[in-house]
Order: structure tokens, then C-alpha cells, then sequence
């Protein structure tokens, strides 16, 4: 609980207080019945095998919350763009079709803009 409240010091000292967060409790193994003192949060192992496969798809479900959801329909013109999107959003799903890429995923609010290129 220390540890906590060191860390929520910091984050208000940077300004930081109002961003999105997650709350990790390591330790799973160790503990019957576990309340937690922060919300969101996720009560993980470590020294479980699957302990990062968790904790990304936490990560993923979380961000996909936050961001937007995005269709596009790229045509094969400008698929070269696609990797540099990669770089800023998520994609879910790349669907080939006769005339280009089908592509849905999630993006920022502030990087919404770099989804512009793509519309004719």
C-alpha cells in the first residue's frame, strides 16, 4: 500500500493523475483473498507461464477502450501506407479483396488525423 501511495505522489507531481491506468498486483500465487486498493486493476503472477499473454491482452482490452474503432478500404495503390499506420494504431483485421485491403482497427483520438490519407 506504500508502494502505492509512492506511486500516485509521482504521478500527481508529473501531472499526471487524470490519464488512463491500470493497476497491476503481482503475487497471485501468494494470495487466497485479495482486495484491491486502486481500480482498474489486474491480479497477475509472474512466475506463471501465460503471466504476459495476460497481461497483453489487459494492455490490448484496455487501449481498445480508450481509442477509436476505424474501418478502411485501401486501395492496393496505397498499401505501402499501411505499415506506417501499424506504427500509430492497432489493426485488427486485414481483409483482402479484388481491389484492395478491408481494415479495421483502433486509433487515438490524436492520431485520428493520419487516417485522412487513406479516404479518397
Amino acid at each position: 500500500e506504500e508502494h502505492e501511495k509512492t506511486v500516485l505522489s509521482i504521478m500527481k507531481d508529473l501531472d499526471m493523475e487524470d490519464i488512463p491506468r491500470l493497476t497491476l498486483y503481482n503475487k497471485a500465487d501468494l494470495v487466497e483473498d485479495f482486495t484491491p486498493t486502486q481500480t482498474p486493476y489486474a491480479l497477475i503472477s509472474a512466475k506463471s507461464e501465460d503471466s504476459r499473454e495476460q497481461l497483453q491482452a489487459l494492455f490490448l482490452e484496455k487501449i481498445k477502450e480508450i481509442f477509436e474503432a476505424f474501418t478502411l478500404r485501401v486501395p492496393f495503390s496505397k498499401s505501402y501506407k499501411i505499415h506506417d499506420l501499424e506504427s500509430v494504431a492497432i489493426l485488427e483485421d486485414r481483409d483482402y479483396q479484388d481491389d484492395g485491403e478491408v481494415i479495421t482497427g483502433y486509433i487515438s483520438e490524436k492520431n485520428k488525423w493520419r487516417l485522412e490519407e487513406f479516404y479518397d
